[in-house]
């Protein structure tokens, strides 16, 4: 099935600000994910299968209906090729990751950001970002951005520092009241690369084409993963174990640069 990126992203509404576009089913309805009401994404696929392309449709569709003020995105991209056309963009907090060492940092970062936030939910007596955000607005305070961390492949930090996936896990358990989240992607999905404690602080994820019934089952618990055509297709697993097929657009570089200088020109980047 094909799907018009520009056609998708122009009929998207989106019930939040962390509210992404995921793709679309059979019947050409739109389908999203809510990291404030699902928390963190994990992205598997093979080379070919568009999981980047994914990723970016995800992204895209944050920025295009929201401002930096309301979402911010962080990127660690051990390749430097995958997200080189937003390295300029208003959205981002900081400059592309590439080494391990600065996604650690990033992540020490972060952690002091959560407790941070805690602390002013619990000085405005407020359960979570959204709710703080409505308060600030009323009181004059400055609003908090939620926070998106992309890692394009979690597969290199894991070998190079075995630590990393404790630091996303202590993260995680905490951070979805917050506003800071993570979209993890992968074409790596064994066991290593995806332990356990790890995947059971991700309940909602997305397979594409993976080579085999092994790595369906390591993703989503289920088979049907390798049988998808890539190009887009995809599992959509929530946290409720519901399962749905659907198709992403086709997000081409050309897509990407148009709306990065659109975004760069509105925010007088």
């Amino acid at each position: 099935m094909n799907v018009d990126f520009s056609e998708v992203l122009n009929k998207f509404e989106p019930k939040g600000i962390s509210d992404l576009l995921i793709g679309v089913d059979k019947n050409g309805k739109l389908h999203s994910h809510d990291f404030l009401h699902s928390h963190s994404l994990l992205i598997v696929g093979q080379t070919g299968s568009g999981k980047s392309l994914t990723m970016s449709q995800m992204i895209l569709s944050g920025m295009f209906n929201k401002s930096p003020k309301d979402i911010q995105f962080a990127f660690y991209d051990p390749t430097r090729v995958e997200y080189l056309e937003y390295k300029n963009s208003p959205f981002l907090m900081k400059d592309i990751m590439c080494h391990t060492e600065e996604l650690e940092e990033h992540l020490i970062e972060l952690t002091d950001i959560l407790d941070k936030r805690m602390k002013q939910l619990v000085d405005t007596k407020t359960i979570d970002i959204e709710r703080y955000n409505k308060y600030a607005r009323e009181n004059d305070l400055e609003q908090l951005p939620y926070i998106i961390t992309v890692i394009d492949e979690i597969a290199v930090p894991s070998c190079e520092s075995p630590e990393i996936q404790e630091q996303l896990v202590r993260i995680m358990q905490n951070s979805r009241s917050v506003g800071i989240y993570f979209i993890i992607g992968t074409q790596t999905p064994n066991r290593n690369v995806i332990n356990g404690t790890l995947k059971a602080n991700i309940p909602n994820r997305i397979a594409m084409k993976v080579f085999g019934k092994k790595e369906s089952m390591i993703t989503i618990d289920e088979v049907g993963a390798e049988q998808l055509n890539g190009r887009g297709e995809m599992i959509y697993k929530d946290a409720d174990g519901h399962s749905k097929f659907l198709q992403s657009a086709y997000v081409s570089k050309g897509n990407i640069k148009t709306l990065c200088d659109y975004f760069n020109t509105k925010y007088s980047i």
